[in-house]
């Protein structure tokens, strides 16, 4: 079973942005902001993650009554307790979408993005049978490193991608799965752990 998180003390709004994910270790939050601060360097305009924020999103559910979160709780249980860990190897650098103005910056997945299709898959599956809409564009495992806000020297940012390193990244072991809650504001967005699965060595 999930390892249940108390959500925020006092009161709470109606509605809880939730979304289940991957967490990055430390380690790797400190290279990918090293990485951040050379495209940094070209000036284009992007909201770039906070290294502390880093992960790998596997289900975005949105925004879902407070009173709803125990029920997905529970119906992750059932999918991924009996999951066993696996490795991931962070490489690349690359942007969404492929063609037309890029929107998104990221960090690509080499080894271990088979087996984080398949658990994302799994997932889709158990919350559209909660009402939850399924996924309709191919899944692809990623860090999302920033948010690209308009045309504005994005050349000089795709120049920097293709030829900024990806190499040093640690070889790391998913072995739990998370459902966070996302609070936006003026800054970047703060999350917050609500449930943890633990999978198997």
């Amino acid at each position: 079973m999930s390892k249940k998180i108390p959500l925020d003390e006092g009161p709470f709004p109606p509605l809880v942005r939730v979304f289940i994910a991957v967490a990055i270790p430390k380690p790797n939050q400190e290279l990918s902001q090293q990485i951040i601060a050379a495209l940094m360097n070209s000036g284009a305009k992007v909201s770039w993650a906070k290294p502390d924020a880093l992960h790998i999103t596997l289900k975005f559910l949105g925004e879902i009554p407070r009173d709803d979160v125990p029920v997905v709780r529970n119906t992750l249980d059932g999918v991924l307790c009996n999951l066993p860990n696996f490795e991931i190897a962070i490489e690349g650098l690359g942007y969404f979408p492929a063609k037309g103005a890029p929107r998104v910056a990221w960090l690509g997945i080499k080894a271990g993005a088979d087996e984080l299709a398949r658990m994302a898959a799994q997932i889709d599956q158990a919350v559209m049978k909660l009402g939850f809409a399924g996924e309709t564009r191919p899944w692809q495992p990623h860090i999302t490193l920033g948010r690209i806000h308009s045309a504005y020297r994005t050349a000089e940012l795709l120049s920097l991608m293709e030829s900024t390193s990806t190499a040093g990244f640690e070889l790391f072991k998913a072995d739990r799965v998370i459902m966070m809650r996302s609070q936006l504001g003026r800054g970047t967005p703060i999350y917050t752990n609500i449930a943890v699965w633990e999978l198997q060595n």
